[in-house]
């Protein structure tokens, strides 16, 4: 009798590692540091090098950030464009909270072994704790409006002499001696703020300073210059105001209550949807500048992005053929970028909303309408397509091949069945990515307004 040979065969799966890779494009009108090194145009990021914890995104007039490039990376997305928020200064006539600021800690312990020795510095030795630097924050927050209390150590504040202490960690720092002249340095700073009174941690964040002198100052120059930077993240920090201050006027949208809007009728095909669609487009022309709106109902409600409408008191709606109508801002929201507004008469014919949570395929044929800058081609057409759904700030657009220019922002994005699913929100320049676009969703939209449909 043959005997069967069992053959037992073990079969070991092979593990691929993909290594995440993102291309990290700067903000508009500014530049990125990694390592002492400024890039100005896009960068492609792999995860292997992810021994460079952060990256710092600096911009002028915007407060400087720093980024963690892990994060980043995480978001598993092609493309990630940074982006900061301007610095404004805080006018207001609220009774503010009382902050102490404890001083900085260095963590990196970089800082206090000095400068660099050559024939131009000479050594340098910083302490880091020294009141120079104590007031470097304390005189940027009385500048702001907050309510410091001086002269305070760490050891001996109590809970009647402040309401909130703010101490900053300095959790990484680069630096380069310039040669003839100057330092580069960035730094990266770990803020935490404590409720004195409940013995509790409020928020904790990280922001950027950056500073990359032209002249043969000596390090701790910069590094004033660079901290200073870095206090700008504090100033504009909504969790810090909120704290201080609580709810700030200023800085809430305008959502009302629910605004309803009727449903417009979805089009069994109607050929004629894009000259539907030029009839219900506007140029919205403001006291400082001009972009692009859409109506949504036939009693005059008007979509559009927040940018187009900000700051303004005088805003026209300039139809196609050439009726002007003032538009009134209903409400808006800073966040999302949207906004809608009103303008006068009934019987208007938008097109239908495509309110669906799905957004369209990748490849499927859309079309934008939007005015230029030259109000001559109001109301052009741009044909092209999706491709892609990018997340930028927790929130997810649509991103579009179609053409853009200057103005389109707050036009439509249509689908070929008629339907409008985005408001055209931004474009991004800079070599090798022109013709990008996104618009938001219209259903995220709809929602940030507290818009129904019935």
């Amino acid at each position: 009798m043959k005997k069967k040979l069992l053959i037992t065969i073990l079969i070991i799966p092979s593990i691929i590692f993909s290594q995440k890779n993102t291309r990290i494009i700067p903000p508009n009108g500014g530049f990125f540091v990694i390592k002492k090194k400024e890039y100005t145009k896009a960068l492609k990021y792999t995860e292997d090098k992810l021994f460079i914890p952060y990256l710092i995104a600096v911009k002028p007039g915007y407060a400087t950030q720093a980024f963690d490039i892990d994060s980043i990376l995480n978001l598993n997305i092609p493309e990630h464009q940074l982006t900061l928020d301007p610095v404004v200064a805080l006018n207001l006539k609220k009774v503010a909270k009382s902050i102490v600021f404890s001083g900085f800690i260095d963590k990196t312990n970089l800082i206090d072994k000095g400068g660099v020795a050559s024939q131009y510095y000479g050594f340098t030795r910083i302490n880091i704790k020294a009141s120079e630097y104590y007031d470097i924050v304390t005189n940027k927050l009385k500048e702001n409006n907050f309510k410091v209390i001086n002269n305070i150590k760490e050891n001996y504040i109590k809970k009647n002499e402040a309401d909130y202490r703010l101490t900053g960690e300095i959790i990484n720092y680069d630096k380069q001696t310039r040669g003839i002249p100057g330092f580069l340095i960035g730094l990266v700073i770990e803020w935490t703020l404590f409720d004195l009174e409940s013995d509790m941690v409020k928020c904790k964040f990280i922001t950027g300073g950056y500073s990359n002198t032209k002249t043969t100052e000596l390090e701790y120059e910069t590094l004033k210059s660079a901290l200073k930077d870095a206090v700008n993240g504090v100033i504009i920090n909504k969790n810090i105001t909120k704290c201080i201050y609580g709810e700030i006027e200023s800085q809430k949208n305008t959502i009302k209550a629910e605004i309803i809007i009727p449903n417009i009728e979805k089009h069994s095909r109607d050929e004629n949807y894009i000259n539907t669609a030029i009839q219900s487009s506007l140029t919205i022309k403001t006291n400082s500048d001009q972009g692009s709106g859409f109506l949504i109902s036939s009693n005059g409600y008007v979509l559009t992005n927040y940018q187009v409408i900000k700051d303004s008191t005088d805003i026209q709606g300039i139809f196609k053929n050439g009726l002007t109508l003032p538009l009134k801002i209903i409400s808006f929201d800073k966040k999302s970028d949207v906004a809608i507004c009103k303008i006068s008469g009934t019987n208007y014919k938008p097109l239908p909303l495509d309110t669906t949570s799905i957004i369209e395929k990748i490849g499927s044929e859309v079309y934008s309408i939007g005015t230029p800058e030259d109000l001559r081609l109001a109301q052009s057409v741009s044909k092209g397509i999706i491709s892609g759904v990018r997340e930028i700030n927790n929130i997810s657009y649509i991103q579009t091949d179609v053409s853009i220019n200057k103005g389109y922002s707050g036009g439509m994005l249509i689908n070929k069945k008629g339907e409008i699913i985005g408001i055209v929100s931004s474009k991004i320049e800079g070599e090798g990515i022109e013709g990008l676009g996104f618009a938001t969703p219209i259903l995220k939209a709809l929602k940030s307004l507290n818009i129904k449909l019935k």
